[in-house]
């Protein structure tokens, strides 16, 4: 009975010896990879959205007295005078000989004074009795202090005129235009000092 017990002592005891040491084979546990960091895309440059502005009708080009040439762009509005955006203009059509044309010649001296770089003053000659020599001439000796220009030099700038405000019946007629290049108000013989200075501080 005792070497019964003996043995199957032992035989346990080589049993848990054997179950520690064997050669069983683990499912390793699979990694995850490590995310991959993304790659930086630059991105693309996007063109600036063209301002849209109001559709050219028409255009033509002037030339002042005093050799200045200027891009005139007719839109539905009013006019562009290329080289002048952002600035309130006066449009002026006078006449060497009309005497009330004479008289308002103070008047946009002294707004072109006033207003200096925010306001263009720009007076066509309609009659077309002086070149442009003959105007220079002219405008010197009345002291026009601001951009005048002759007839022969006008291009269509008053045939486009008159197709946005009607038949211009008579000088002076004046068109103001605002900084966006639209007309605000028209008139012919139409205006004091003291009312365009208020039309101008409303812009």
């Amino acid at each position: 009975m005792k070497t019964t017990s003996r043995v199957l002592s032992m035989l346990f005891v080589l049993a848990l010896l054997f179950s520690g040491c064997g050669d069983t084979k683990q499912n390793p546990i699979p990694v995850r990879p490590a995310p991959e960091e993304p790659v930086p895309v630059e991105p693309t440059p996007q063109e600036p959205a063209p301002s849209p502005g109001l559709p050219i009708v028409n255009q033509t080009t002037v030339t002042t007295t005093d050799g200045e040439v200027i891009q005139v762009k007719e839109t539905e509005a009013g006019f562009i005078f290329v080289g002048y955006e952002g600035k309130i203009v006066l449009l002026e059509f006078y006449g060497s000989t009309c005497p009330h044309c004479m008289a308002d010649i103070p008047m946009y001296n002294s707004l072109q004074a006033k207003y200096g770089d925010r306001l263009v003053v720009i007076a066509v000659e309609t009659y077309g009795q002086l070149n442009n020599a003959a105007l220079r001439d002219f405008a010197n000796s009345h002291n026009m202090q601001y951009r005048t220009i002759a007839k022969e030099n006008s291009g269509n700038l008053y045939a486009y005129a008159q197709s946005l405000v009607g038949t211009i019946g008579g000088v002076p007629y004046l068109i103001v235009l605002d900084g966006d290049g639209e007309i605000v108000t028209t008139g012919l013989n139409a205006f004091s000092e003291s009312q365009l200075d208020s039309i101008i501080q409303g812009l």
